[in-house]
């Protein structure tokens, strides 16, 4: 095993986090276990004063150095401004050290009274500038940001509270002390006024930062510094003895909280805590100003007026009205931020992104109360769906972006040709709708005819975009609600999308009334197409497979039949066809029948062709192959085992059937002639057609058996067939003589109830491929 599988899915990373905190522990142990030495002994003062004072006074300058070290060792592993902030805070330790090395010269080795000043004065007070200097320049949030004017006003606050609380103790009575000289005054006073100035940074930087364990220990130990230093010059204007004072063990801690805060890596948790600090640290500028404030109050009552301190004391009062006027500013930005927001999601969930048109869910929401004032006045209502036809080419052809475009003009095109309370919606995609509401006596079908006109003139001219002049056709279908009986939301959207479709499929516009919901107030043929509609575009139509067999009995395919069952009834293939194709459901229809088809053929396995009648609308679809193949490609399923019935009963002249018919050959599939001899078929549109199929239809066979006329027909056909290269198969064989009939006279194959009836099975049928 490796050394990289033994560290584990951490690795080298891991191993140093360890290290490091194994090195603060043992540092943390060191150093408490060094304050825990020091006060015992300050506590037992073994030696007498004499003893204590160098133990004190070493132990000061050792402690200041050794708190320099992790710093220094720290900006060796940093850059830039960290690096230049750790620097400047070893060298404030140094400092501080040096100047207590001078003063453990003077009191220990040389055994004289310190003079002031002194020396060692310079190395204590370049302490806080180096100090305060390396925090400020230390990446952090504290000051930055849009927050300058609170900043300045929370540190007026705190600066002018500890001023006051500094003037009531340290700094009023070194004041009132005096000194020899004007500068020995000026020294005197720069100590508890560089206290001041070091607690007033450090609390701003912990109130307005998430501080981590490093920051923390450091603000900790300025502020201990800060502490210690004013007690002291206060014991010493007091004219107490301070040789080993219990309170030295401040400056030692301080020292090691400095060093213990370099031992921990700088973060980015340095985040401006201006709204997720907790509330007690927030409140901290403000319990400063209360208590330097009571303690003016204090002095003022006592008889003590000083100028001074009541200026200093409505300077903090006056920053605390300031920093509030802010805050209450800011609650009010907030609060219209926040209305401004809500406003916008409420405009967001109720309108398109792309468009700005009201949405899916606000239409249903207006047609809802559109339905109840119908309800109410017998107000009218109609609905205009529209939806842009083969809008996929115009996104693969010119990109999204364009088509985003595109369907903006749209948008506003509608909405310039509408009527003011009209409502405009994009539903989704390249869909859009048109809501309109009538008085109870408007001349609703007029109305409507000249609305749908209207949407439709919006396509009569391209749409210029990104300098391309863009082409767009699109299907509108329409419905209205008028009369005593008020549909629901769903029956009216399901009705226009109907007729839109209906449109689509016819590749033209049309509207359609809508009178009601129930059966029996509504026109039987609509409202059967709608449920015809659903069941197809469902996928709900079983479909059936009927047998078509060799002369020796011998099963060679099967052809897709579509059923359609209503309220449990069976509805007859001759109802419901002719109803699909009136309503533009008929290329649906074929292709769901297709499909299944296709599903059985790769089920039964090699052996698998099945015959598929489509109709005209359904053969003049350009894209009729590609859809063809791409159900094959899906199954897995070759082209040549699907054969295509085109209907005889119509004449062929559309010269889109005839090429679509011309690529269908070209990509592999069979071509038949369903219902031959019936309908406009000619020996010229059989040569163009060129089918590998004739199918005859079962009014020629059904004399078969008794008319020696109807035997000489269908063989004089089954020799033309043959001429022309295709197969024949005979449809309708009821009866043994009929079939004996077509196998005497060479018919390839035959089709009929005597042979097997339709049949939805469970299991594919066992399929012959065309010879």
């Amino acid at each position: 095993m490796s050394s990289a599988d033994k560290d584990g899915p951490c690795g080298a990373d891991c191993s140093e986090v360890h290290s490091s905190a194994r090195t603060r522990w043992a540092v943390g142990v060191a150093a408490t276990a060094f304050v825990g030495v020091l006060a015992a002994f300050l506590i037992v003062r073994p030696g007498g004063p004499t003893a204590v004072r160098a133990v004190d006074d070493v132990a000061e300058f050792v402690a200041a150095f050794a708190g320099a070290v992790p710093c220094v060792w720290r900006a060796t592993r940093t850059a830039g401004r960290s690096r230049a902030s750790w620097l400047l805070v070893a060298a404030a330790l140094v400092s501080w050290g040096a100047g207590e090395v001078v003063w453990t010269w003077y009191e220990v080795v040389a055994r004289t009274e310190n003079p002031f000043p002194s020396p060692a004065d310079l190395g204590f007070l370049l302490f806080p500038v180096l100090a305060l200097t390396g925090l400020l320049l230390r990446p952090s949030a504290a000051f930055r940001g849009g927050g300058r004017v609170r900043v300045v006003l929370d540190g007026v606050m705190v600066a002018c509270s500890l001023l006051i609380i500094s003037w009531a103790t340290t700094l009023g009575q070194v004041y009132h002390a005096g000194a020899q000289t004007r500068f020995g005054l000026a020294v005197s006073l720069a100590y508890p006024a560089s206290d001041v100035v070091m607690l007033t940074v450090a609390l701003l930087v912990g109130i307005r930062t998430r501080a981590h364990t490093g920051l923390f220990l450091l603000l900790a130990g300025l502020v201990a510094m800060a502490v210690a230093d004013s007690t002291f010059a206060y014991m010493t204007a007091a004219g107490h003895d301070l040789t080993g004072a219990f309170g030295d063990l401040g400056w030692v801690a301080a020292f090691l909280l400095i060093g213990m805060s370099a031992l921990y890596p700088a973060t980015e948790e340095q985040q401006a805590r201006v709204a997720t600090g907790s509330p007690l640290i927030l409140s901290l500028p403000y319990a400063l100003v209360l208590a330097g404030t009571a303690a003016e109050v204090a002095a003022v009552v006592g008889g003590r007026v000083d100028v001074a301190g009541v200026a200093v004391s409505c300077a903090a009062v006056l920053a605390l009205f300031g920093r509030q006027w802010l805050t209450l500013a800011d609650n009010r930005r907030l609060t219209r931020d926040v209305l401004a927001q809500q406003a916008e999601l409420r405009f967001r969930a109720f309108h398109d992104g792309l468009t700005g048109l009201a949405n899916r869910a606000l239409f249903h929401d207006r047609i809802t109360q559109a339905l109840e004032l119908h309800r109410r006045d017998r107000r009218s209502v109609s609905v205009v769906f529209c939806d842009l036809d083969d809008f996929k080419a115009v996104n693969d052809t010119f990109g999204h972006g364009v088509g985003d475009a595109v369907l903006t003009v749209v948008g506003e095109r509608l909405q310039r040709v509408v009527r003011s309370g009209d409502l405009v919606a994009r539903l989704g995609g390249d869909e859009f709708a048109v809501l309109s509401e009538y008085h109870v006596d408007a001349r609703l079908g007029a109305d409507v005819e000249i609305l749908v006109e209207r949407v439709r003139d919006v396509f009569a001219e391209p749409v210029a975009v990104g300098g391309y002049a863009i082409k767009v056709r699109a299907s509108v279908g329409a419905a209205t609600v008028e009369g005593s009986v008020t549909p629901g939301v769903e029956d009216v959207l399901r009705r226009a999308d109907f007729v839109m479709y209906a449109a689509k499929q016819a590749n033209k516009s049309a509207a359609a009334p809508l009178g009601g919901v129930a059966p029996v107030s509504v026109d039987a043929d609509t409202d059967e197409a709608l449920a015809l509609a659903d069941d197809v575009r469902d996928g709900r139509l079983p479909v059936a497979f009927q047998p078509i067999v060799l002369p020796d009995g011998e099963q060679m395919a099967a052809e897709a039949l579509a059923r359609w069952n209503r309220h449990g009834r069976p509805v007859p293939p001759d109802h419901f066809i002719p109803l699909a194709e009136r309503n533009g459901l008929l290329p649906d229809l074929d292709l769901h029948v297709a499909a299944r088809a296709v599903e059985r053929a790769a089920a039964a396995g090699s052996a698998a062709d099945a015959f598929v009648n489509f109709g005209l609308t359904t053969l003049g679809m350009a894209d009729l192959p590609d859809r063809l193949l791409a159900l094959l490609a899906a199954a897995d399923v070759s082209a040549g085992r699907l054969v295509v019935e085109v209907p005889e009963t119509r004449l062929i002249t559309d010269p889109r059937i005839l090429d679509v018919l011309t690529e269908l050959r070209s990509c592999g599939f069979k071509i038949a002639i369903d219902d031959f001899g019936i309908g406009y078929s000619n020996l010229a549109r059989l040569g163009a057609l060129a089918p590998d199929v004739i199918k005859f239809d079962r009014s020629l066979i059904e004399p078969l058996g008794g008319s020696h006329a109807s035997a000489r027909i269908v063989a004089s056909m089954i020799a033309l067939a043959h001429d022309l290269g295709a197969m024949t198969v005979a449809e309708g064989v009821e009866t043994p003589a009929q079939r004996d009939a077509l196998v005497a006279l060479g018919c390839d194959a035959m089709q009929g109830y005597l042979l097997g009836r339709p049949v939805v099975p469970e299991q594919p049928p066992a399929l012959v491929p065309v010879a």
